[in-house]
């Protein structure tokens, strides 16, 4: 019993001696004995790169899409000259969109000042002497004379030719409002005529 737990004991001091000799248990390996061959895909990950690890040239043409791309990583300093110029081109002009929808009516405005109403015509025939004549018609009570004039009296000989208005004008004015209507002017004819002066009333404001 004795001797042969002698030579077992021989055999493990044996044993350790060779694993030492190679390199002992969970030795170090050698540099650049390991290849991309040797790593399992997907093993490597972020935390096991140290910062400025990976190159422009460590990355293959269109390796890196869009959705390996945090959203602001990316500023102009990253892209190159070509892709700056084209960001730099101004688009042409979009076609127009559709009609919004119509908008709510609005308030209604404050009330506007009274306009004018009861629009007449008031006149009165009187008899032109030769040379020099003038004629005054009155506007009814609460109305204002906007306009006034002559004309030949209907069934007269003379024609419109034989009158000249001299002048013709608002008369009356009380409150900044004219009541009447004067007309002076001149009979050219020879004779008498009938004359009718007129005015234009209405009530306002």
């Amino acid at each position: 019993m004795k001797s042969l737990l002698n030579n077992r004991l021989a055999a493990v001091a044996a044993g350790s001696a060779l694993l030492i000799t190679i390199g002992g248990v969970g030795g170090a390996v050698a540099a650049n004995s390991i290849g991309s061959k040797d790593i399992r895909n997907g093993s490597v990950r972020s935390a096991d790169l140290r910062d400025g690890a990976v190159k422009r040239v460590d990355v293959g043409k269109n390796a890196v899409g869009g959705s390996e791309l945090v959203d602001g990583s990316v500023g102009m300093s990253e892209l190159s000259g070509g892709v700056k110029d084209a960001l730099d081109q101004r688009g042409g002009t979009g076609g127009s969109g559709p009609a919004g929808p119509a908008g709510q009516a609005g308030p209604a405005g404050p009330a506007g000042a009274d306009g004018v109403s009861g629009y007449e015509v008031v006149s009165k025939t009187s008899s032109w002497a030769v040379n020099g004549n003038d004629e005054t018609v009155l506007c009814p009570a609460g109305k204002a004379a906007l306009g006034g004039g002559i004309n030949v009296a209907g069934g007269s000989a003379a024609s419109p030719e034989d009158l000249g208005i001299d002048v013709s004008y608002p008369s009356g004015i009380t409150g900044g409002v004219a009541h009447s209507w004067t007309v002076a002017g001149y009979n050219y004819s020879n004779a008498a005529i009938n004359v009718t002066t007129f005015a234009v009333c209405a009530s306002v404001g």
